[in-house]
Order: structure tokens, then sequence, then C-alpha cells
């Protein structure tokens, strides 16, 4: 039962979650470092990746506390980063790519990677009753892409480019998660895309829906032309029955999230937040499924840019990277 109720209210889930994370024995006990973990919105996955991770990181290593903070996302987290204000921070791959290349408006800053979160799925969603049945079909209508500086409307804004299409071929609104999953509720929108790790919390909470869910996948031409592109987009596969009613699979793009941090961030704690998120893996899986792809292999592949020195020397130490 308690497990339904946190799929359906996962704005719920997140406060009582990150409360837990507060009382944990030894979560406030004095450390050598001490850092802010800037991760997303309340009630989304970036935003519960975080708060896991900041509760391993914290029990496990010996000198680091992490503490997550709510942030706007993918675009502030890296800003913050460049300025100093935030020392680390979770990012998508097209952010972190924007900001290495001083791509995409963002000024360039050589921040590093220390470890992987997981892939963000292809979630173009809208009610059953929606009379279309290709993202084309929701041109003109009032559809939310996820606020402005988050991960997913990084992401998407390369994926309609790669279309042809732009974010005012729709009556696009910008709303944080708790706010899309409302609105597309209550018939205040059509349609909500996010990039996310499977399965979100928050399409649980929209397959609950009376009219149902309708998933929106891309054609294989379509996909082909986002990664032939762009590429840190790769193709992302939803199985059939992921979330109720959508017995079909859902295919399109996504790309990876990454926990990031400054070139200057100490050596010492990305070693030990390296080795913490990689022998407490199942720790951090306990927070959520997504989880399971955190992982170091996954980390030495998909990075797109450079590793910390010290999470490098931990994955040279443990024959991950050669």
């Amino acid at each position: 039962m308690r497990n339904k109720i946190f799929q359906t209210f996962p704005l719920l889930a997140a406060m009582v979650f990150l409360l837990a994370i507060s009382v944990s024995p030894g979560f406030g006990a004095q450390k050598k470092y001490r850092f802010m973990l800037g991760t997303a919105g309340a009630g989304g996955e970036v935003y519960i990746w975080g708060g896991g991770a900041a509760k391993v990181v914290t029990q496990f290593s010996k000198d680091i506390q992490l503490t997550a903070q709510l942030t706007a996302g993918s675009g502030e987290n890296l800003i913050r980063i460049k300025a100093g204000t935030l020392k680390i921070g979770l990012s998508s791959n097209e952010w972190n790519w924007e900001l290495f290349n001083g791509q995409g408006g963002l000024p360039k800053y050589e921040h590093r990677a220390i470890f992987a979160m997981y892939k963000g799925d292809w979630h173009w969603g809208c009610r059953k009753t929606f009379p279309g049945n290709t993202i084309y079909d929701f041109k003109g209508k009032k559809f939310s892409f996820g606020p402005k500086g988050g991960g997913s409307y990084g992401m998407i804004k390369y994926a309609l480019d790669a279309l042809g299409l732009k974010f005012t071929d729709f009556d696009a609104k910008y709303l944080s998660v708790a706010e899309s999953v409302n609105a597309l509720k209550d018939g205040a929108i059509e349609g909500y895309f996010v990039g996310i790790g499977t399965p979100s919390s928050a399409f649980l909470d929209l397959a609950t829906m009376p009219s149902g869910l309708k998933l929106v996948s891309l054609s294989p031409e379509d996909m082909k032309r986002c990664y032939e592109k762009y590429n840190f987009l790769t193709e992302t596969v939803i199985p059939a029955n992921t979330y109720r009613g959508v017995d079909y699979e859902t295919r399109g793009v996504g790309r990876w999230h990454f926990m990031v941090c400054r070139a200057d961030f100490p050596e010492e704690a990305a070693y030990q937040i390296a080795k913490a998120l990689t022998e407490h893996h199942k720790d951090l899986m306990a927070v959520m499924v997504a989880a399971k792809s955190s992982t170091p292999e996954n980390t030495v592949k998909q990075s797109i840019i450079p590793f910390h020195p010290g999470a490098e020397r931990y994955f040279r130490e443990k024959g991950y990277l050669k």
C-alpha cells in the first residue's frame, strides 16, 4: 500500500524520503568535506536519485557530508558550478556537452565527470483519448516540456531541432514534474515530455488517469535523424506493460545523466564519492529502480567529458579503466 501511495504522489514520496535522509544516523555528523549537491525540482527522479546518492555518500564515505539541494535542474547546476557557488551537481549529457564546449548559449568551462546516473528514456505522454499518434499531431497544442534550465528541456530542444521542429510550433508550457502531471490530469495541457529513467514515478501516476495513458514513439527514421545530428542522443526503449494500460513498446531518443563537479573539486572527495557509489550500489538501488544503471561500467562507457582525477584514480585502481 505504501508503494502505491508513493507512486500516486511522487512529490509526497520525495518529501518523505528526504525527511528520512535528514534524520538518518550520521547524516549530520561533522566531516572534513561538506558539499551541497545540485539536483532538480521536487517530485522528479533526478531529485530522488540525488537524495539517495547523498545519503549513500554521507553514510559510507569517511570524510564527506553531501546534502541534496533543490534546483531548477541541469542548466542551473552547471551555471553555478562554473561560477563556483556550487561544487558538485547532477546534469544530463546535452548540458554537459554545452558547457564543456561553450555551445548552446552556455559559457565554456571544462568541468569533470564523477559518476553515471541513468539514461533518460523518451516519455512523450498524453491521455489515451488524444486523437493523434505522432509528435507532429501535437503542433499547436498545449504541451509541457519541463522547466527551462532542466535536463528534459535541454534534451528535447535538440531532438526537436533534428526533426525540424521548434518550441513555437507548440503552445509550449514549461511546467515542473508535479505541475505537468496535475495539468495533464486536469486537461489543462494535451501532453507532457520528460526524458527520465524507467519506470518514472510521474508516469506511473499518469497511468492511473481515468482516461488512461498513451505513450507516443518516434519513428525509426526520426530517431536516426536525432542521433546522427547529435551524438549524445541515443535510442531508448520502454518495454510494453511498464505502465498500466500501455501494452506496447515505446521507442524514442534519450541521453545519460551524470554527477559532475568543478575541475578544482578536491581529488580525495571525488575518489571517495566514486568509491561509495560503486561499492554500495544496492543501497542506491533501494531508492529507485533506475539506479540499476548507476554503475562504474556505464560511467566509463557513457561519459562525454573527462573524469575528475579522483574518480579516475578509483576506476583505474579497480580495473574499470585500463
